[in-house]
């Protein structure tokens, strides 16, 4: 029963109490319950407790796109942390959580860059501020519109460059 106390002191600890400890906590304990065969008086609490974890958590267990739902934020917290990456996946669901993981960050990454900057610096405030100001002084509306097509231009390209950033980003961290 040390697996499952010592599991217990980890989740309910100040310093290790995020939910990326979750699953490779619960994975790790079935696999050390599982492996213990030398006991013979706790061996059907064991079991018994190994059954209650695949009934609790079968979605943990079986990662696949039917249980996704119920799993992607244990999957995405558990991959995000240093601490496990793709350590804790099985080898037969790496794929299915790295591309969850790639698709939730080129999802972050165009979230992000959709919303206006609320943290930006006074410098950004104040030439967003001057661009404003000075575009008030072109007269000739062909002049108008080309720098709102060129402005619209840029957006569209700095979306496409942040979400493959992210998909790269994303990609490193794992390895």
């Amino acid at each position: 029963m040390k697996p499952l106390a010592s599991a217990l002191d980890k989740l309910q600890g100040e310093k290790k109490s995020y939910l990326g400890y979750v699953a490779p906590t619960i994975l790790s304990i079935r696999l050390l319950l599982l492996n213990s065969t030398n006991r013979v008086y706790c061996k059907p609490l064991s079991l018994c407790i190994i059954q209650n974890l695949e009934k609790r958590f079968g979605y943990l267990f079986n990662l696949s796109s039917s249980n996704c739902s119920k799993s992607k934020a244990f999957i995405i917290a558990s991959i995000s942390h240093p601490k496990f990456k793709m350590n804790w996946v099985p080898i037969r669901y790496k794929s299915l959580c790295r591309k969850l993981f790639v698709s939730e960050c080129n999802t972050l990454s165009a979230v992000i860059n959709s919303c206006p900057n609320s943290g930006s610096s006074s410098e950004e405030n104040d030439e967003s501020d001057d661009d404003e100001f000075y575009n008030n002084l072109l007269e000739n509306s062909f002049s108008k519109n080309f720098v709102n097509d060129k402005s619209n231009e840029s957006e569209c390209s700095t979306d496409r460059r942040s979400t493959n950033l992210a998909g790269i980003q994303s990609s490193s961290f794992l390895n």
